[in-house]
């Protein structure tokens, strides 16, 4: 049974709410031009559509514009803006824009505008959407969001992503400038299909100026994807830490990293490192990645990066060092532009190195 609804204020949202489970609620500003600005609890499944929601502002850490505990969400043709919450006293913050919980139904948003909203406080401020469970993003725009602490767009939880034709851009966050992927022991994926990356950072002591994976979690790279322009102090647009973390380019994709920088010095495209001994970080590479403008270099590597398909093209140079620290290049071309790759280890079978420009250098402590 469906309930359709045009315009509908917040007070109409909740009873329909309290109707039961077989119920969607399709929420839509099509014919009337909704505007939402109370925050809405949704428990059952519930699509808004349409619709402007925003213009709110938070003084506690449990408020949020979307509440989701229960049932399937649908944002379709939505903007979603202004949100913002500035809390104090508490320890942690779950998003401002949304917050879903380990009890919702699956998430989808499709052809919609998330901007200028924040999560601010004194404490760990997560993102301005936080999501625990599965996620489909496609056909949308994620631009001027900021938290404190984790994630300045997205903090992804267990659960599986999948990210389609969106663009970040100028969100910021202490860790992940754009997005936080923590899939912790239980694991999660991440799927990043044919999208950009322009302008995030993570401040000047933070990692991941778009990208932050951490704990178990599997990130895919399809299609064509443009990192341009972010920064932070490790790991310019993307940072790969510890816990069983990894990042792959796929078979036939395309991945250019364009004017990212890494003001400490590391990875001003990647930074692939591991937080203790016994933990992994893992890039793996099938598809074609291109480093061009990238600063301080284009890969520091501490655990393992495996070149293992496609053609990998660096000019800020490749730096793998440390006890733990393995390159293996199989089947794969690596292309050297400029800049200086050096590698404590190398292995692999029917790798290919070149020597594009002669101002390229490359040292290998052992193979």
């Amino acid at each position: 049974m469906k309930s359709h609804r045009k315009g509908l204020s917040p007070k109409f949202l909740h009873r329909g709410l309290a109707l039961g489970a077989l119920m969607t609620f399709i929420i839509t500003g099509n014919a009337l031009a909704a505007e939402i600005t109370t925050p809405q609890h949704v428990s059952h499944d519930t699509v808004f559509s349409g619709d402007t929601i925003g213009n709110m502002n938070f003084t506690h850490s449990s408020q949020y514009a979307i509440n989701h505990t229960g049932g399937t969400l649908t944002i379709d043709d939505c903007v979603l803006e202004n949100i913002n919450k500035n809390s104090s006293g508490d320890n942690y913050s779950y998003g401002s824009v949304l917050y879903s919980s380990a009890t919702g139904g699956k998430i989808t948003i499709n052809d919609s505008t998330v901007q200028n909203n924040t999560n601010l406080g004194t404490a760990r401020r997560y993102a301005v959407m936080h999501i625990t469970g599965d996620v489909d993003i496609s056909d949308s725009v994620f631009k001027n969001n900021k938290s404190d602490y984790m994630g300045g767009a997205l903090y992804l939880s267990t659960g599986n992503a999948t990210i389609t034709n969106t663009v970040f851009e100028n969100n910021s966050s202490n860790e992940g400038g754009a997005i936080i992927a923590n899939g912790g022991s239980a694991g999660s994926s991440v799927n990043i299909i044919n999208s950009t990356f322009k302008g995030n950072d993570s401040g000047s002591t933070g990692s991941g100026g778009a990208l932050n994976a951490q704990g178990a979690t599997v990130i895919t790279l399809s299609g064509t994807n443009n990192f341009e322009g972010n920064t932070a102090a490790n790991g310019g647009a993307i940072n790969n830490y510890y816990n069983g973390s990894k990042i792959i380019f796929a078979e036939g994709s395309t991945t250019n990293f364009i004017n990212n920088t890494a003001t400490s010095g590391n990875g001003g495209a990647i930074n692939n490192v591991i937080h203790a001994a016994a933990e992994e970080a893992v890039v793996e590479i099938y598809g074609d990645v291109n480093f061009s403008g990238n600063t301080a270099n284009g890969v520091y590597n501490e655990h393992t990066l495996k070149i293992l398909g496609g053609t990998t093209t660096t000019e800020g140079g490749i730096i793998s060092k440390g006890e733990k620290s393995s390159v293996e290049l199989s089947e794969a071309t690596l292309a050297l532009t400029g800049g200086k790759t050096s590698l404590d280890t190398l292995t692999g079978t029917n790798g290919t190195i070149k020597f594009v420009k002669p101002e390229a250098e490359l040292a290998v402590a052992s193979n």
